[in-house]
């Protein structure tokens, strides 16, 4: 019982530090702007600069901030500050009166310029309450996590379990980061691919209700591919663990039937694809695919290809790690629960690592699917007391 207190204890301090990050934090002035500007637009509206949205960003995180901001009112006031990007990365934000500009001498505006443009130039309360929702969904995926471990280990290992998700308070991406605006998508798929493990792991362990689990499974990875497309690599996942133990024309049918869900939910949570009619659905997602191509390919022009000092700079201290988790993954392959998690790992960490590799300047809120995959499964891996079967 006493652990059980220290569980509520930890993670309500968390989400205190965090809460309190988000408050204090000075606003990424041009980048939460836009990112408030197109939250304040409803989802459903997919015409004009907003279908760019649609097709840039999948609608989840924004449909999160929308509601968010609607149930508090901070869309219906406060002006927002108009952002653009020039030649040579200088961003210009322009207000009615003044301008700011963000230079490597000033990279931001200080906390004391954003309140004396509240009310005026954008509404401070609604960056603060989208930076909340933040702290909000990550915690829950930060609950899926832990639940998934005490799945593993059993409810008399609390503490082992808690020391599984620790790291993520520690870690400098998801301490401080996963608090800003433009982590939306990035908070979501966390709390998404969280949640898909919870599921995979009941599906591996239990007896009964296995179609019930298989279809929660398909559930959460088309919610992880609706927050970011590469969220389908759960959905890889669940179809390798299906073949992999399903029997007979099960192989074949729970694969396809698990696709077919996710495929319903990832439609479902974007209007982009509801607002039109369904033989338009596969030229959407033709166009969504292009425009990251095209993206990629304008990164690679103005960047050039990765150098392998910068790659070694960006994948040293997972690199550092891979070994290990491949010796723990080995012998766990044939643990119920254990397997699925270093299944998970190993395909979010190889994914993620092969997308980043394409880029010539990855941003540090691209590794955290990598980094989710690789630190929860080696932690997990290693507090396993002996094979459960």
């Amino acid at each position: 019982m006493k652990a059980i207190y220290v569980v509520v204890a930890v993670l309500g301090a968390w989400t205190c530090a965090l809460l309190l990050e988000a408050t204090v934090a000075p606003v990424r002035a041009c980048d939460e702007i836009l990112w408030l500007a197109r939250s304040r637009v409803s989802p459903i509206v997919v015409s004009g600069d907003p279908r760019a949205w649609a097709m840039d960003i999948p609608a989840v995180g924004r449909g999160i901030h929308f509601l968010v901001l609607s149930a508090t009112g901070a869309t219906k006031s406060g002006n927002d500050v108009r952002c653009w990007q020039e030649r040579g990365g200088t961003f210009y934000c322009m207000g009615k009166e003044t301008e700011v500009r963000r230079t490597r001498s000033n990279p931001l505006p200080t906390i004391a310029d954003v309140e004396a443009w509240h009310g005026t130039y954008f509404n401070l309360d609604a960056i603060l309450t989208m930076r909340y929702s933040n702290v909000v969904v990550f915690m829950a995926g930060v609950v899926f996590l832990l639940a998934t471990s005490l799945r593993l280990m059993g409810r008399g290992r609390v503490l082992p379990a808690l020391a599984t998700v620790l790291p993520f308070a520690l870690t400098p991406l998801f301490a401080t980061d996963v608090v800003f605006v433009t982590w939306s998508g990035e908070v979501v798929l966390f709390s998404a691919t969280a949640a898909f493990l919870w599921t995979i792991v009941r599906l591996d362990t239990s007896t009964i209700c296995r179609t019930a689990w298989i279809a929660a499974a398909a559930v959460a990875a088309g919610l992880a591919t609706a927050a970011k497309l590469n969220g389908v690599f759960c959905l890889l996942i669940l179809v390798i663990y299906l073949a992999a133990t399903s029997r007979g024309w099960a192989r074949v049918w729970d694969p396809v039937a698990a696709s077919a869900v996710a495929g319903i939910v990832f439609v479902a949570a974007n209007p982009i694809y509801l607002l039109n009619p369904p033989w338009a659905w596969l030229g959407i997602a033709g166009e969504m695919v292009t425009r990251r191509t095209l993206i990629l390919a304008a990164q690679a022009g103005r960047a050039g290809a990765m150098s392998w000092t910068l790659r070694l700079h960006w994948f040293e201290p997972y690199v550092a790690l891979v070994p290990v988790e491949a010796v723990l993954a080995w012998r766990a392959r044939h643990d119920l629960g254990y397997r699925v998690v270093a299944l998970w790992g190993t395909v979010l960490w190889l994914a993620t690592a092969t997308g980043i590799l394409r880029l010539a300047m990855p941003e540090a809120r691209y590794f955290a699917p990598l980094e989710l995959g690789l630190v929860f499964s080696m932690a997990a891996l290693a507090l396993r007391r002996g094979p459960r079967e």
